[in-house]
């Protein structure tokens, strides 16, 4: 045992044993934190606006889906185990939506070519007690926003 330590601490070995011990020590307690702030952030939203209505962005292997305003103002996002959305109150508002994905290219020096949608704003009506569903569909071009049936 004494000669593992040895050899992690000395050597070639030292730089890999300080990376281990940084995500160990350093970088896993900040997510856990992180993670606990993000969820409490939401359930104090959630606690204090009961009228709020849930949109779920919609499960994408292929791409990615992202708000970046409400009315202009930052969205407050929830996660549900594999599911990801954001807070909306009754009413119509617009929302600034962006779509971005990648495919594999040979003939790329990267190896990939990425796709960019370019930002959109969406003009959309909320009704309360009802739950919503925003997606991309890439051959039409066009972002679909719908109520979940459930």
């Amino acid at each position: 045992m004494k000669e593992i330590i040895d050899a992690l601490t000395t050597g070639q070995y030292k730089i890999l044993y300080w990376f281990i011990a940084a995500i160990v020590f350093i970088y896993i307690p900040w997510m856990f934190y992180y993670l606990r702030k993000r969820k409490a952030k939401a359930d104090a939203f959630e606690r204090k606006n009961r009228n709020a209505v849930k949109v779920y962005l919609a499960f994408d292997i292929i791409g990615t889906l992202t708000v970046y305003s409400v009315d202009g103002k930052e969205p407050v996002f929830f996660y549900e185990t594999t599911r990801q959305g954001f807070y909306m109150f009754r009413g119509k508002h617009k929302l600034g939506v962006q779509y971005h994905w990648a495919t594999i290219s040979p003939l790329s020096i990267t190896g990939y070519r990425n796709y960019n949608i370019s930002p959109r704003e969406l003009e959309v009506t909320i009704e309360e007690g009802k739950t919503y569903s925003l997606a991309y569909n890439r051959d039409k071009d066009e972002y679909v926003f719908s109520i979940v049936e459930e």
